[in-house]
C-alpha cells in the first residue's frame, strides 16, 4: 500500500476523515488527499485530536477558504504547534509553501508520518505509519505518483471544494432543541385545521420557552457574574441579552393574545409588527463567537468567575422552571448533568431567530390546504414569511461580514509598513489573492509581488522572506507571512485587456511557465502594466474576479436605463437600512448597497435597473460608519468612497452601429478565450464567456464587432467579441434547432424529424452486427418501465431503449442519484447527444461515454455508462464489472474541481447580484441547480446555472419546484 494511501487510514483513526472519504475510494488518486488538506483546517484539527487544546481553534477559521493567505497562516500554525507542542525538530516539518502549491507533497506525507510517530501520538492510540510490514511500489513509480500536482493545484480552486471535509460529525448537544423544543412530526391523522392548530401551539410553546431561556441567563448568570467581572466583560459576553429578553416578553404577550382568535391573520401581524425590533438579532449574532471565546478566557484566567460559573449551572439543574405544559423544562436537567456550558447556552438566541422562517412556512403549508381560507389570511402569513427570511438574511449576512473584516485586518496586520489612519476595508471585500508578476510596460522590469484583490484596487505587497526557514516555528502562535507594501492599484483607474495567449517574445519566462497574461492601463497615463500567471485557467479566474470588482465598483445597471441618471457610489450605512426598491434589508455591515448622492436613493445592486429616474431634492445623506460600540466587535472607521465619474468601457473598443450586414447562423470555433473583459458595450447585453477552442453557434452577426452566440456545450446565450473566431474555422450551420442537447427531455416533445429505422442499412446503428447483441440494448421500451427497471440499481446502470411512442427514436436511461433520461438525436447520418460531439453510429456514441465523462455535456451529470442493465443482472455475460459506484479519476485532463451530484432544482424569486466570487448571480424566474445545502443553517445553497457556472446564493431567494 502506497504511503499516502497509508496516511488516509492513519487520518481516519485519528477522527479527521471519515472512513468514506473520497480519497479512501478505488480510483482515488493523491492528489484527493493534497486537496483534502491544502486548506490546512483538519492538520490543526488533528493536531487537537492527538492532545487537545495543542491549537486555538477560536483562531481559525473552520470554513473553506479559497485564499492562499488564510491558508497558509493555518499552516504556520499546525507547523509551529508541531514544534512547541509535539517536539518536532525543523527537518521533520515541511514549508508552508510546500503545502498550497503542492510542489513537494512527498514532504508534507513524510510530517505527517513522523507526526504518527511522536511519543503524544502514540500515546493517544494510534498507530503510526508506515506499516514497517507492508508492500511498497518501486520508489520511481512512488516519486512519479507526486508530480504534476502542482499544476491541479493551480487548475482546482479551494473555493470548489464546499464539501471538501467529509470529516468525521462532531457530537451535536443539540442545546436549542432541549431548551426551547423542537418541531415534532405532525400526525398524518389530523384534520388539516388541527395540523394548523398543532403548528401555531409549536410556535408558542416554543416561544414561551425561548423567553423563559433568556430571563434564566439574565437571572443566573448575568446578575450573579456583575459582581466578580467587570461592565465592559459583561458586554462582551453577554451582548444585548437583556434587550433580547424585554423584546421576545413583548412579542410573545403579543403572539399570545393573537393565538386566542381562530384568524392567523394576528400572528402575522405580530411578526411584522416585531420585526424591526428583532434587527438587534444582527450586533448579538456578529459578536457571539467574541463573547464565547471571552468566556473560556475568563474561566482560564479567573478561577473564581470559573467556580462561580459552574456553581450557577448546578444550582440551575436544582431549580424548578415549570412551562406552559406542566413538564420540567428540560434544560435543568441538561445543566444538573454538566450537559451543557454557558458558552452553549449562548448560542440559542442566534438559532432561535433562524427558526422563525420555518414554523412559518410549515403553518402556510397547512392554510394553503385549507378549504375557503381567507385571502388576506394566506397573504399575511406570506408578508411575515418574507419578513422573516428578510432577517434571517441579514443576520446571517452580518455575521458573515464580521468574519471578512476580521479577515481584512488580518490582512492589514501582516502588512508591516502599511500607513496608519487607513484601513484596508476602505476598498471594500477581498475577492482574491495570490502571486502574480508584473512587468512594467516603460523599462521591462519584472516584478514578483502578493496581490490582494479588493473591490476597488489591487493592493501589491513583496512577501517578506525570513533569514531561516524555520525560524517563526520557534514562536508558539506564529502568525505566518508578512509583506511589505509596494503598491495600490486603484481599479477606477485601470483599463483592463485580455490578450492574446501567444507565448511570449524571445521565450520570456518559458522555462517556469508564467505565460499567460493580460494587461493594465492607467486612465491618466500614468505606467502600465502586464500580469502574468501560471495557468489559463489562473488567467481565468483571476479575470473574472478583477471584472466582478469592475462591477461592483461601478455596475452595469448604471450605464442603462433609469440606473444612468442616477450617482451611485458603494455605500456603507451605519444603521440597519432598507432598500428604495424592494424594502428588503441591505446586506451585511459594510458596503451593503448604493447610495445616490443627488436623491438619496439607497438601494441593493440587483435592484438598480428597477430605480425610479433621479430627484435632485437629495436629503442629507444617511450615516455610513457601522456601530463599534460592542468591545468585542472589531472597530474600524470607514472613510467615505469617493464620487465615481460616469463609467468607462473597460477597453478601448468603441461600439459600432449595426450594419446591413446578412445575419448568418454558423457554427464557428474560438481562436482564443474570452472571459467577459472587455464587456459588450451597449445596452444589457450579456457577455458569453468561452475557452480557446469551443465551438458557438451564432445567432446575430449584423454588428461589425460584437457578435451573439451560444455555446453549444450547454446552450448559454451571450454576446462576444467577433475577433476572438478565425475565419478559417467557421461552418455552415445546417442542423434544426430542435437538435440540441436533450438532457431530460420529455418523450412527449413534438419533433420534425424521426431517425432511420433499425433495419436500414447504413443507419446509425451498428453497421455489422444486431443492435440485440448489445447488453446495453432492451429493444422499445416505456420511460415509466425503464425507470422502475433501475431506480434500485446502483449508480451507473444504463440501458439503451426504442421508443415505444416514437419507434426507431432511441434514449439512454441512466441511474445516477435517480434515474435520467438522455434523448438521442440523429442528423445527417450521424447520432449525438449534444451537438458539440457526433458519432457514425448508436455503437460507437455507447463506447465513447463509457469511456468519458457525461458532464462534459450535462453539468452536474459527472458520471460514465458503467454497466450494461443486462450485464448487470446477469454478470455471467461480462468479462469484468466496473465498480457498482463510478467515480470520476483525477487524472489532469478531468480533474477541474470537485463533482457534485444534483438534489434538486429551484427557481429564484428575487434577481440575486454575486458580491464576491464565492457568490452566484441569479435572475428573477431563473432555475438553478441545488448542488449542496450544507450551507443552509447560514441561509446558503451551493448550485450551478444553465452555464455551468457554480456558487453560493440565498436560499431565501429561491423555491423548490419539481422537475
Amino acid at each position: 500500500m502506497e504511503e499516502w494511501r497509508q496516511c488516509v487510514q492513519w487520518l481516519i483513526e485519528c477522527g479527521v476523515l471519515a472512513p468514506t472519504h473520497r480519497a479512501t475510494w478505488p480510483e482515488a488518486q493523491v492528489f484527493d488527499l493534497a486537496q483534502t488538506l491544502r486548506d490546512g483546517v483538519l492538520l490543526c484539527q488533528l493536531l487537537n485530536n492527538l492532545k487537545p487544546g495543542s491549537v486555538d481553534l477560536r483562531q481559525i477559521n473552520l470554513r473553506p477558504q479559497m485564499s492562499q493567505f488564510l491558508c497558509q497562516k493555518k499552516h504556520h500554525t499546525f507547523l509551529g504547534a508541531c514544534r512547541t507542542k509535539f517536539g518536532m525538530g525543523p527537518d521533520d516539518l515541511f514549508d508552508a509553501r510546500v503545502l498550497f502549491e503542492v510542489t513537494d507533497f512527498l514532504k508534507v506525507i513524510k510530517t505527517l508520518s513522523k507526526l504518527s510517530n511522536t511519543h503524544l501520538a502514540i500515546q493517544a492510540g494510534k498507530r503510526p505509519f508506515p506499516n514497517a510490514n507492508a508492500r511498497y511500489e518501486e520508489e520511481d513509480d512512488d516519486d512519479d505518483i507526486y508530480r504534476n500536482l502542482e499544476d491541479l493545484a493551480n487548475e482546482c480552486d479551494l473555493a470548489d471544494e464546499d464539501d471538501l471535509y467529509d470529516t468525521v460529525p462532531v457530537e451535536d448537544e443539540d442545546i436549542y432543541g432541549d431548551i426551547v423544543g423542537v418541531q415534532q412530526p405532525i400526525q398524518k391523522s389530523l384534520s388539516v385545521h388541527e395540523k394548523k392548530n398543532y403548528v401555531v401551539k409549536e410556535l408558542l410553546d416554543t416561544e414561551k420557552n425561548y423567553v423563559e431561556a433568556l430571563n434564566m441567563i439574565v437571572q443566573y448568570f448575568i446578575l450573579p457574574l456583575r459582581n466578580i467581572i467587570s461592565t465592559d466583560d459583561e458586554q462582551i459576553i453577554f451582548i444585548n441579552i437583556q434587550d433580547l429578553f424585554n423584546v421576545h416578553k413583548g412579542f410573545l404577550q403579543d403572539l399570545e393574545k393573537a393565538s386566542r382568535h381562530q384568524h392567523t391573520n394576528n400572528i402575522s401581524k405580530c411578526f411584522l409588527d416585531w420585526k424591526d425590533r428583532m434587527l438587534i438579532y444582527g450586533q448579538y449574532c456578529s459578536d457571539m463567537q467574541y463573547g464565547q471565546d471571552h468566556v473560556d478566557s475568563l474561566c482560564q484566567r479567573k478561577p473564581e468567575v470559573r467556580t462561580k460559573i459552574e456553581s450557577q449551572l448546578r444550582g440551575l439543574g436544582q431549580v424548578q422552571l415549570e412551562v406552559c405544559t406542566g413538564q420540567v423544562n428540560t434544560c435543568q436537567m441538561a445543566c444538573n448533568q454538566g450537559k451543557f456550558r454557558l458558552r452553549d447556552l449562548l448560542s440559542v438566541p442566534m438559532q432561535r431567530v433562524l427558526k422563525y422562517h420555518l414554523l412559518l412556512r410549515e403553518l402556510i403549508k397547512h392554510i394553503q390546504k385549507t378549504p375557503m381560507a381567507p385571502k388576506e389570511e394566506k397573504e399575511g402569513l406570506e408578508q411575515a414569511l418574507a419578513a422573516m427570511q428578510d432577517l434571517a438574511q441579514y443576520v446571517n449576512e452580518v455575521k458573515r461580514d464580521n468574519e471578512t473584516v476580521e479577515t481584512i485586518r488580518k490582512v492589514q496586520e501582516s502588512i508591516t509598513d502599511y500607513p496608519e489612519g487607513k484601513d484596508l476595508s476602505d476598498y471594500g471585500r477581498l475577492l482574491r489573492d495570490g502571486e502574480l508578476r508584473f512587468k512594467n510596460q516603460r523599462d521591462n522590469n519584472v516584478q514578483n509581488r502578493y496581490c490582494f484583490l479588493f473591490d476597488k484596487a489591487m493592493v501589491l505587497c513583496k512577501p517578506l522572506r525570513r533569514s531561516s526557514r524555520m525560524s517563526e516555528y520557534i514562536i508558539p502562535n506564529c502568525q505566518g507571512d508578512t509583506y511589505s507594501l509596494k503598491d495600490v492599484l486603484e481599479l477606477s483607474d485601470q483599463t483592463i485587456d485580455e490578450c492574446r495567449n501567444a507565448v511570449p517574445e524571445k521565450g520570456f519566462f518559458a522555462r517556469d511557465r508564467w505565460n499567460h497574461y493580460w494587461e493594465m492601463s492607467d486612465k491618466r497615463g500614468a505606467c502600465g502594466w502586464t500580469v502574468y500567471v501560471k495557468t489559463s485557467e489562473l488567467k481565468r479566474k483571476w479575470l473574472e474576479a478583477v471584472s466582478m470588482a469592475l462591477d461592483n465598483l461601478c455596475p452595469r445597471q448604471l450605464t442603462q436605463g433609469k440606473g444612468a441618471t442616477h450617482q451611485l457610489e458603494m455605500y456603507t450605512f451605519k444603521e440597519p437600512t432598507r432598500c428604495s426598491v424592494c424594502s428588503k434589508l441591505l446586506r451585511g455591515i459594510f458596503y451593503q448597497g448604493y447610495f445616490c448622492s443627488v436623491c438619496g436613493k439607497m438601494c441593493h445592486k440587483e435592484c438598480i435597473g428597477y430605480l425610479e429616474a433621479c430627484k435632485t431634492d437629495a436629503p442629507p445623506p444617511p450615516p455610513r460608519d457601522f456601530d463599534a460600540q460592542s468591545p468585542a466587535k472589531v472597530r474600524m472607521t470607514l472613510t467615505p468612497a469617493p464620487v465615481l465619474p460616469p463609467r468607462n468601457p473597460v477597453s478601448p473598443r468603441i461600439p459600432t452601429a449595426p450594419s446591413p450586414l446578412e445575419n448568418r447562423h454558423m457554427i464557428v470555433q474560438a481562436d482564443r478565450a474570452y472571459h467577459g473583459i472587455p464587456p459588450p458595450p451597449i445596452g444589457d447585453r450579456k457577455p458569453l464567456t468561452f475557452n480557446d477552442g469551443e465551438r458557438i453557434e451564432t445567432t446575430n452577426t449584423t454588428d461589425r464587432e460584437w457578435w451573439e452566440g451560444r455555446r453549444l456545450r450547454d446552450l448559454e446565450r451571450g454576446w462576444f467579441p467577433k475577433d476572438c473566431v478565425s475565419e478559417h474555422d467557421i461552418q455552415d450551420l445546417r442542423i434544426s434547432r430542435s437538435h440540441k442537447p436533450s438532457y431530460e427531455e420529455p418523450e412527449s416533445r413534438n419533433t420534425n424529424w424521426r431517425p432511420r429505422s433499425l433495419a436500414t442499412n447504413g443507419s446509425p446503428a451498428a453497421p455489422n452486427r444486431s443492435l440485440q447483441s448489445f447488453s446495453w440494448y432492451t429493444g422499445q421500451m416505456e420511460r415509466a418501465e425503464a425507470e422502475k427497471m433501475l431506480d434500485s440499481l446502483s449508480m451507473g446502470v444504463y440501458l439503451v431503449r426504442e421508443s415505444a411512442r416514437k419507434p426507431g427514436q432511441w434514449a439512454i436511461s441512466l441511474k445516477h442519484k435517480m434515474v435520467k433520461h438522455i434523448k438521442v438525436n440523429e442528423h445527417n447520418g450521424c447520432v449525438f447527444i449534444a451537438e458539440a460531439k457526433m458519432f457514425p453510429n448508436i455503437v460507437e456514441l455507447v463506447e465513447y461515454y463509457q469511456k468519458n465523462s457525461l458532464g462534459s455535456s450535462f453539468p452536474g451529470l459527472d458520471i460514465t455508462l458503467a454497466t450494461p442493465y443486462k450485464e448487470y443482472k446477469n454478470p455471467q455475460n461480462r468479462n469484468s464489472m466496473p465498480p457498482a459506484n463510478p467515480v470520476p479519476t483525477l487524472s489532469r485532463s478531468n480533474r477541474r474541481s470537485r463533482q457534485y451530484h444534483p438534489i434538486g432544482t429551484a427557481m429564484a424569486k428575487y434577481q440575486f447580484a454575486a458580491r464576491d466570487m464565492r457568490e452566484l448571480s441569479l435572475q428573477e424566474g431563473e432555475k438553478v441547480t441545488i448542488l449542496s445545502k450544507a450551507g443552509g443553517d447560514q441561509g446558503w445553497w451551493k448550485g450551478q446555472r444553465a452555464d455551468g457556472k457554480m456558487g453560493y446564493f440565498p436560499s431565501t431567494y429561491v423555491e423548490e419546484v419539481d422537475e
